[in-house]
This record gives C-alpha cells, sequence and structure tokens, in this order.
C-alpha cells in the first residue's frame, strides 16, 4: 500500500472522528447557550481571528515545500513565528477593552484576554505539525487533534454546566491548544527542535510574508460579515450568520478536512519526482469535488433540516443563508486546491492577487448591502465566492500549463452526480413531508438512499474515485473482511 493511500486511511479516520466530536460539541454549546451568548464567543473571535491566524506566516508550507528540512530550519521557523505570535499577541491584548466597548459587549475583552495564551503556545506545535505532514505521519496527526477536540469539548461542558457561559468556550479552546502542546512536546520528531533560533529571516519571511496577507484575507472574508452583522444588527445577527456559514463549512470540511492536509506534501513529492503537479491537482480535485459537491448542494434542498438538527429549532432563520453559502461552495469546488498548486509552482503571487481582487469586491457589498439583512450579507459573501473562483482560472491561464478542456469534462461527472443526488434528496424531503417523519428519521432515510444512490452513480459513470475507496477498503482489515471491495471490481 502506497503511503498516499496510507495517509488518506489515517487522516480518514481521524477526521471522521474529529468531525463527530465537533458534531457533538456544536449540537451541545447550541443548546446550552443561547444565541446572544454564543454571539459574544463569536465576536470576540471573528474581531481576533485575523490576528490568530496571523501568527504563523505560513511557516507550514514554507517547512513542506523546503527540498530536505535540517533541525536548523526548524529552529529558524521557530524563532520568526514565536516572535511575529507574541508580538501580535500583545497588539490583540491592547485592543480588548477597546474592542469591548466598541460592540458594547463587556464580556469581548475577557474571552480576548483568555486567547492571549494561545499565542504562546502554537508556534511550537505549528513547527512539528510541518514536519509530521512532509514525512506523511498523519497517523500521529490524527490522533493528536481527535483526542484535543475530545478533551476540550469534555472541559467546556464542565464548565457550561458550573456557570461560566462563554467563557467555558474560549477556555475550551484555550484547552484544546495546551494538550496539543504537550502531545507535540513528546512526540515530536528529533528533526524538530522547539529551541528558538534567529536565521534566514529573508527566505521564511518572503515566502511567508505572502501567505500571511493571503491567510488575512482569509480570515476576513469570514469574520467581516460577523463583525459587520454584530455592529449593525446585534449579537444574534452575528451567531446565526456564523452558524449557519458554520453549517456548510463542516459539510465542506467533512471532505476536505481528512484531504487537505496531504495536498501540498502530495503535490510537491510529484514535483520533486519530475511529475507534473498539474496531473496530482487533477486527481485530487476530481476525487474531492465528486464527493463535496453532492453533499453541499443536496443541504442546499434541505437546509431546515440541517439547521434543526446541528444547533435547534432555535437557529433556523440561518437556513435561507445556508442554502445560499451551500450553493456558492458548491460552484466554487473545483478550485479548492489550485491555490496548493500554486504554491507548489512557486506562483504565491497569483494567489494573492486572486485573494485581493474578491476581497475587495466582498468588503464593498458586505459594508453597503450586508449590513443591511442577515439575506443580503449571505448574497455578498456567495457572490465573492463565485468571483474568487473566475479568477483563480484566470490567474493559471497565465502562469501554468493548465489543460481546461480536460479538466471541465472531469468536473461534470461530478455534477452530474449531484444534480440527480439534488433531485432525489427533494423527492425524499416530500415524502417525509407527507408522512410526517421525525427528524432523526428523515435524516437517516436521506443518509441511506444518497449513499446508495451516489455509490451506485460512480459505479455507472465508471468515476476514478471507485478505485480508490477499492484501495481504501482493501486497507481496512474490518471492511476487507466484509468483502464489500467486490461492488468496485468490475
Amino acid at each position: 500500500m502506497s503511503k498516499i493511500t496510507k495517509s488518506l486511511i489515517h487522516t480518514f479516520t481521524g477526521r471522521y472522528a474529529f468531525v463527530i466530536i465537533n458534531l457533538i460539541s456544536m449540537m451541545t454549546y447550541a443548546r446550552m447557550l443561547t444565541p446572544e451568548e454564543i454571539g459574544v464567543h463569536v465576536i470576540a473571535i471573528a474581531a481576533s481571528s485575523i490576528i490568530i491566524e496571523l501568527r504563523l506566516i505560513g511557516t507550514g508550507s514554507y517547512l513542506i515545500k523546503l527540498k530536505e528540512v535540517k533541525k536548523e530550519d526548524t529552529e529558524n521557523v521557530l524563532f520568526v513565528t514565536l516572535c511575529i505570535s507574541l508580538f501580535l499577541g500583545f497588539i490583540l491584548l491592547s485592543v480588548s477593552d477597546w474592542l469591548s466597548d466598541f460592540y458594547s459587549t463587556p464580556g469581548m475583552s475577557a474571552v480576548i484576554d483568555i486567547l492571549f495564551a494561545t499565542f504562546l503556545l502554537s508556534p511550537f506545535t505549528a513547527v512539528s505539525q510541518s514536519f509530521f505532514a512532509r514525512t506523511f505521519n498523519f497517523k500521529t496527526l490524527a490522533s493528536i487533534n481527535v483526542l484535543s477536540a475530545l478533551f476540550s469539548f469534555i472541559t467546556t461542558v464542565f464548565l457550561i454546566q458550573i456557570g461560566l457561559s462563554y467563557l467555558s468556550l474560549a477556555i475550551g479552546v484555550l484547552a484544546s491548544h495546551t494538550f496539543q502542546f504537550f502531545a507535540h512536546f513528546f512526540l515530536k520528531s528529533e528533526m524538530v527542535s522547539w529551541v528558538p533560533k534567529p536565521g534566514n529571516f529573508k527566505s521564511i519571511l518572503s515566502f511567508g510574508g505572502i501567505l500571511t496577507i493571503i491567510t488575512f484575507i482569509n480570515k476576513g472574508l469570514e469574520s467581516i460579515p460577523e463583525l459587520v452583522l454584530g455592529k449593525s444588527l446585534g449579537t444574534d445577527a452575528s451567531a446565526l450568520f456564523s452558524r449557519g456559514l458554520g453549517a456548510v463549512k463542516f459539510s465542506n470540511e467533512t471532505v476536505l478536512g481528512f484531504v487537505s492536509p496531504i495536498i501540498t506534501p502530495y503535490f510537491s513529492e510529484a514535483k520533486r519526482n519530475g511529475e507534473y503537479a498539474t496531473q496530482a491537482f487533477e486527481k485530487a480535485s476530481s476525487h474531492v469535488t465528486v464527493l463535496i459537491i453532492p453533499i453541499l448542494l443536496s443541504l442546499a434542498v434541505v437546509p431546515d433540516l440541517t439547521i434543526s438538527l446541528l444547533f435547534g429549532p432555535q437557529w433556523l432563520e440561518a437556513s435561507e443563508l445556508m442554502s445560499i453559502l451551500c450553493s456558492a461552495f458548491a460552484i466554487k469546488a473545483p478550485t479548492q486546491f489550485l491555490k496548493n498548486l500554486l504554491i507548489v509552482e512557486g506562483k504565491e503571487l497569483y494567489i494573492l492577487l486572486v485573494k485581493l481582487f474578491s476581497f475587495l469586491i466582498f468588503i464593498i457589498l458586505a459594508l453597503t448591502l450586508g449590513a443591511e439583512s442577515l439575506l443580503k450579507m449571505a448574497y455578498a459573501f456567495a457572490f465573492a465566492q463565485i468571483v474568487e473562483m473566475a479568477a483563480f482560472y484566470f490567474a493559471v491561464a497565465r502562469c501554468i500549463n493548465f489543460n481546461f478542456k480536460a479538466h471541465f469534462t472531469k468536473q461534470l461527472k461530478s455534477y452530474y452526480i449531484a444534480l440527480i443526488c439534488m433531485l432525489v434528496t427533494f423527492g425524499l424531503s416530500r415524502v417525509s413531508e407527507s408522512l410526517q417523519l421525525s427528524l432523526i428519521a428523515e435524516a437517516f432515510m436521506l443518509a441511506i438512499v444518497l449513499s446508495v444512490t451516489w455509490l451506485a452513480l460512480i459505479k455507472v459513470l465508471k468515476h476514478e474515485v471507485a478505485d480508490t475507496i477499492y484501495q481504501l477498503i482493501r486497507g481496512v482489515p474490518l471492511l476487507k473482511r466484509l468483502k464489500l471491495e467486490r461492488f468496485f471490481l468490475n
């Protein structure tokens, strides 16, 4: 079995354990706390998330991209990252009271004060995580991520029970970072040094600088709606948008989460071995879109069901915006790994230009139309996603020898499958409505029928993901004993 296949198995099992814990966490918190309470945490995270993401300055991709990593490289990266992280942390700490006053939310400053501790811990774990990813040691990474999520969940629920309200969510985040810090301390490779030493500034900052700005823009796209709505409509509006977008991102990350950590190492290794990174991109892209596009477009048909199951009926106002965002993410899905391809090809500047262009359009729309209502903010966000997709295609056309005909031909199969899954979902939802089935029964029926439909379609259309599923099944002893791989043989 290839190390790519082994990595997929490890990330698959680890990711879905992580997804289940996160799902239970979201459902639990949404029922234990009110929208206003969660809104305080949402706005605090939104206001600080841009700075939080800036602290790592693209170190992960830098270490993965190097042809050879020495212990000195990890020391240099740690030094630069730690300095920047602490500098940004102190800036955030100094403006926490102002942010709390600006949003008329006294609890925000306390949340930010708690999050400050993560600025000290994250640089250490980031270096170790990058080396594990480079060496395809995703089994260890998956174990750490799952256990840290479980530890965070247990801590948060306990703190909510004793009356700490929204502060419990922030302390839970800190608990997760603390667990990861100690786990990496005991498990990190001997090649990874946690002794920060100055050096190689130009190389690290020149590469990381572009990715840092890109990260800033990405977090801005997610945070601005919550910040604008929080100011114009109140904390409950921020919480509703956050839950709607969170439901879509949860569905998106359910698929992408177990693949994303492998993508840049996979493309980089292909390039180091003298292969075309574009071929690796096409394979990865077709495998992911055939999963994520049918899921997103099917969820767009039954948003009420999804919101009710995840968060409860008090969050149903987020249903309509969820449909809009699901559709936008589904349309954008084929470009999901283009940024990884551009990084491996040394064209990071094009990613920055694409992000700046779409970000500018979104800011204009968010501050004008989006501030008026949740629905208009959803349309502004969705339009920015479509613009970004078009800009990415334009960028790769300019700087990479990219076969657009082959790319779109492969993606058509994913959309054919998604269209049929949408129609099946619509039909089943009408049947469920007429029979007055419970939410759990309807969700179970949809999951079973859509899974069978999807498997039949990839077999009939001879999609290449069928062969990958066959290899994955053969790599899992329990599934192999059930002889499930026979379905994919002919």
